[in-house]
């Protein structure tokens, strides 16, 4: 890769990594919800959802996800549906004490939080489908 061009990568990525998307808020309240050790199941979930990205990206599956935009554009709006539905519940619970043990949540269920978070998040979908491949040169061979 040529420097100008591996420098223009750098500070685009950086700038992307710099904005915190679902993901990184997710874990950041997970940390200070449980601790950062059962965090790391977060974070785990939240690969293992960047690794199937990029998987589909690399087979070519991204037609794919041209086909079903319909259908993720209705699980975006029922996330949206539940994200307001938590809000209202909570607004109205307000003036009830918060009684919550953090020893009973499992590390299962965190890290399927961090992959269910991941998976749909349009910030790393774009990121690896459509601003990666534009740093790729394909007349190059692989690893170099």
């Amino acid at each position: 890769m040529e420097l100008h061009v591996y420098l223009a990568f750098v500070v685009a990525t950086t700038i992307m990594i710099a904005l915190p998307g679902p993901s990184v808020i997710l874990t950041v309240a997970h940390s200070i919800t449980f601790g950062w050790q059962p965090a790391l199941s977060t974070v785990a979930g939240a690969t293992v959802g960047i690794a199937d990205q990029l998987s589909v990206a690399a087979f070519g599956l991204t037609s794919l996800l041209n086909l079903v935009s319909e259908a993720f554009e209705w699980i975006r709006w029922a996330g949206a549906a539940y994200l307001v539905y938590l809000g209202v519940k909570q607004w109205r619970s307000a003036g009830e004490p918060l009684v919550f043990d953090a020893s009973s949540v499992s590390r299962t269920n965190l890290f399927v939080q961090g992959l269910v978070i991941t998976i749909p998040n349009p910030k790393s979908l774009i990121f690896i489908a459509a601003f990666l491949p534009q740093f790729i040169d394909a007349s190059r061979p692989l690893g170099i």
